[in-house]
């Protein structure tokens, strides 16, 4: 016999149990009127009946003990004193029944440790589980929960790269793994109890490999060698972090899988697993949470927060060192792909990754939109709220043409172009005819991919089934190249679109246009060279008053001497700092495009970490202060200032 949940199995098997400590407590602390925390007697005879369960709430025990919570409703019924019995009375109330038990293949050793009324008490989630023995796992502490089984599996192992240390932990956690030719939509499957499979055994180096009969003992791991969790995505290793995190949160919930289903030997990891949570209902949606528990964690154990970020800085500055580029996204692109491979995982998993450890950056490489490689672009942090984005796949965008009036008339009138992967001011500083792709006509010009923020629209991002949870690693997936983004995710125009007005748009775009226009002949006719963009910069620039900017105006500003700003105007051999770099853009109140481009030539960078933030945000949002004011927040913030200070 099968059962739909918890609660009905506990009705059907232990009711007259539960009506038995209920009629006790009745018995002891009832007098016919209400309840009293002492023994009461009552004159007439009261009975149980028409127990009904109504919910279970289970915690965490020792070993394979669990407790229950088990709330009732029965009625008490108090019998008349007349010579016949009869029925006086009969009264509706809720109890909570609590229960032990020992959950290991079955249910054993049931029985009660109390009775009380039902009262609405706080609920505490440690060590709680759910009516499926499912832990209670919020988004916020899934990097908690990684960074724990990263010390107690991981912080003594022996890494290959940065892999996962499989075979460290499978011997930790007294597992096993092997490949086995599983169906197609099984990525793999990890055992709970004794079964029958077939594994694929090479019984010598130069023989075929032959599939054998075996037996299968719990705590054994079984991948599909030739498919795996999200396909391009994903990596063998993310199936077997994914059945991992199986073994090690849901032995509870597979043993209740089997109470009610009266058979189950494993749980696996399909290739086709529902997007939402919205239309399930009770055992459907438990298998919907532990996948997304499964799901959500298996990236963190198999790229660490604090390993990650490290290898991610450290193999940034090394490709900043040795590439060759012609925009800052490419460099992300080239450490992303390395990462990857250093971590074992697919390029697109470790982008997910950095963008969940807020690495904004990233979303603006490794691009696949509808099958098609776009080239990477990068924007100014916190250009994009948390579930907005530049990028439009094919599907959406032929939506929005089609039933939205403001955005049709907006590509229709020329204003913006659609490039396949993201919509643009249609103007030669952003956009030019497409090199690479027969897909568009067009694509972002260099200047452009490193702004995207100045030039492109962003958009909202939701989830057609269901918005109100953060679906975290399934979400973020749709930028795969493997998965269909249009069956899972719907953009739509930003609230900021929407309310603009046609004619100051319009406005905006000429003006933003013409800007370019302007900016992009300048950057051009700069030298390569930092002495010679130096020089240009301060010919250019004007003092207040008009006149031109001199060296002994720029001393005075930045405390360096006029001889060293004269030798860097001349001498390509001098080493310049960042600081010193920083403090001429502001003097000379550079426009950020230009402050980037002086700062690259003189083969300095920003670090990757909150003060390297600080400083970006000063070059991109506050180049028109006066160099005294950056330094007071320089000096706030407890960092070195730019330029020389006078005391």
């Amino acid at each position: 016999m099968g059962y739909p949940d918890f609660k009905t199995y506990i009705q059907d098997k232990h009711s007259s149990l539960l009506q038995d400590e209920i009629a006790i407590y009745v018995k002891n602390c009832h007098d016919g009127i209400g309840f009293h925390s002492y023994s009461v007697l009552s004159v007439c005879e009261e009975t149980v009946d028409n127990v009904e369960v109504h919910s279970v709430k289970c915690h965490e025990g020792l070993g394979d003990l669990i407790t229950m919570d088990v709330n009732v409703a029965a009625d008490i019924i108090t019998k008349g004193l007349g010579e016949k019995p009869y029925e006086a009375d009969r009264k509706r109330r809720l109890f909570i029944v609590h229960l032990t038990g020992e959950l290991r293949n079955g249910l054993h050793d049931v029985r009660s440790t109390g009775t009380e009324e039902y009262h609405n008490y706080a609920f505490k989630p440690e060590g709680a589980l759910d009516a499926y023995l499912l832990p209670y796992i919020s988004t916020d502490q899934l990097e908690k929960i990684a960074d724990d089984f990263f010390e107690i599996y991981c912080f003594d192992a022996v890494y290959v790269d940065y892999m996962l240390p499989v075979d460290h932990i499978m011997r930790e956690l007294k597992m096993c793994i092997y490949e086995s030719p599983l169906p197609d939509n099984v990525f793999g499957r990890v055992y709970f109890r004794e079964a029958k499979g077939t594994r694929f055994v090479k019984f010598h180096p130069y023989m075929p490999e032959a599939e054998i009969d075996t037996e299968i003992h719990p705590g054994t791991i079984v991948i599909n060698r030739k498919h795996f969790f999200l396909g391009s995505i994903g990596s063998p290793l993310n199936t077997i972090a994914h059945e991992l995190i199986h073994w090690e949160l849901h032995q509870r919930f597979f043993e209740l899988l089997a109470l009610l289903s009266d058979g189950s030997d494993a749980l696996s990891c399909n290739a086709d697993p529902p997007m939402s949570d919205s239309h399930l209902n009770g055992l459907q949606k438990a298998i919907w949470w532990a996948e997304w528990q499964a799901n959500s964690l298996a990236p963190r154990i198999l790229m660490p927060r604090c390993l990650f970020m490290s290898v991610l800085m450290q193999v940034y500055a090394e490709k900043y060192e040795t590439t060759v580029y012609h925009c800052f996204a490419e460099i992300m692109e080239r450490t992303i792909e390395c990462v990857a491979e250093l971590f074992g995982v697919s390029k697109l998993s470790a982008k997910i990754r950095a963008m969940q450890l807020g690495v904004t950056e990233a979303e603006g490489v490794c691009l696949f939109i509808n099958g098609d490689y776009h080239p990477p672009f990068t924007f100014r942090r916190n250009a994009l709220a948390p579930k907005q984005t530049f990028i439009l796949d094919r599907t959406n965008y032929e939506q929005l043409m089609s039933e939205n009036t403001e955005f049709f008339e907006l590509i229709n009138s020329g204003q913006f172009v659609y490039t396949g992967c993201v919509v643009c001011i249609n103007d030669p500083l952003y956009i030019e005819k497409n090199r690479f792709s027969q897909r568009s006509d067009y694509e972002l010009t260099i200047y452009a991919r490193e702004n995207v923020n100045e030039c492109c629209l962003a958009f909202d991002r939701t989830f057609c089934q269901d918005d109100s949870l953060d679906k975290d690693f399934y979400g973020l997936c749709y930028l795969s190249k493997e998965l269909n983004a249009a069956s899972h995710t719907k953009t739509t125009p930003t609230h900021d679109l929407q309310n603009q007005d046609r004619k100051t748009r319009a406005a905006e775009a000429k003006k933003l246009r013409d800007e370019g226009n302007s900016i992009m002949a300048m950057l051009r006719s700069l030298p390569t060279g930092f002495p010679e963009t130096l020089d240009s910069h301060i010919k250019m620039a004007k003092k207040h008053d008009g006149r031109k900017m001199t060296n002994l105006e720029l001393s005075k500003i930045t405390g360096l001497s006029e001889d060293y700003i004269a030798s860097l105007r001349k001498d390509p051999g001098l080493n310049v700092t960042l600081e010193t770099v920083c403090s001429l853009c502001i003097a000379l109140h550079l426009l950020p495009c230009f402050s980037k481009d002086l700062i690259r030539k003189s083969r300095n960078q920003f670090p990757q970490t909150g003060d390297g933030y600080l400083m970006l945000a000063l070059i991109e949002d506050h180049y028109t202060d006066s160099l005294d004011a950056i330094n007071e927040v320089l000096q706030d913030a407890k960092l070195k200032p730019w330029g020389k200070t006078v005391k």
